[in-house]
């Protein structure tokens, strides 16, 4: 039997956005992100951002039956609604629980200075290039899908012609981002009041990437623009035991805690 593969890609259609903003939302709800998130009565958690966001799913392939399994979760932010997104979340009766036209954090100082170099074309182009939102549920972690879920959204955020982008984590994962992939502190103390100190944002650019991680990432991004879709080697088939867990078994990771299994690799 050929075992399932590891698939990046964006929602296909609402009932897959859902089902990825479900994973989300389980993922944070044990965690301690929880605290800081806005839960509505359908479990979902939204904010502002959501609507001028695109969405990312790590899913099982085939999984479930022919269907495609969601079991980690990002977005990217850019500076305006995203039409797709908003017609997504427009089906599934969501647009009232998203501000529009809310200030993107990406207007703040310290990001026009990051991307100071390209200022010009980012604003002409209208990128998404905040990543947020990381979430692998615990089920999955340890078997590396957080590592397959932060290359691919590497990719995914350089895959629209960037050379750089912004990655918010949590700030005791900084030192793992910065040895994975090359990251940079981007300065917003004073600027964005966000869960205290608990997350920062940092900057990665193309060229700072590790070779091994570049190589990874590259490759990925080469996926992407030639099928639109990143996928990874097989994982055991025994992960695929957890797909049938009841949802009280499933639960979540907190933004940044989809470092925590590379951490345990590099030092267990």
């Amino acid at each position: 039997m050929t075992r399932p593969a590891l698939v990046a890609r964006e929602p296909q259609n609402a009932t897959e956005l859902r089902d990825l903003l479900e994973v989300r939302a389980e993922s944070f709800r044990s965690s301690w992100m929880a605290r800081y998130c806005h839960f509505g009565a359908d479990g979902l958690e939204l904010d502002r951002y959501d609507a001028q966001s695109r969405h990312l799913g790590v899913f099982v392939e085939g999984g479930w039956g022919e269907a495609d399994t969601p079991i980690g979760y990002c977005r990217s932010i850019g500076l305006h609604p995203v039409p797709d997104t908003l017609a997504l979340l427009g089906e599934l009766g969501l647009t009232d629980r998203v501000q529009l036209g809310a200030a993107p954090i990406a207007r703040l100082p310290a990001f026009a200075d990051f991307f100071a170099d390209q200022a010009s074309g980012y604003e002409a182009h209208d990128p998404l290039f905040e990543v947020s939102r990381i979430a692998v549920l615990p089920a999955f972690q340890g078997r590396r899908v957080a590592r397959f879920l932060i290359d691919a959204a590497a990719a995914w955020a350089l895959s629209w012609g960037n050379e750089a982008f912004v990655f918010r984590c949590a700030t005791k994962d900084e030192g793992v981002y910065r040895a994975m992939l090359g990251a940079t502190r981007v300065d917003c103390s004073g600027e964005v009041e966000h869960c205290g100190h608990a997350v920062c944002f940092l900057g990665i650019h193309e060229r700072a990437l590790p070779a091994r991680a570049a190589k990874k990432v590259f490759g990925l991004r080469d996926q992407l623009l030639g099928g639109g879709i990143m996928s990874n080697r097989p994982i055991p088939t025994t992960s695929v035991v957890n797909l049938a867990a009841p949802a009280a078994d499933v639960a979540g990771a907190e933004e940044g805690t989809a470092t925590a299994e590379v951490t345990k690799k590099r030092t267990g």
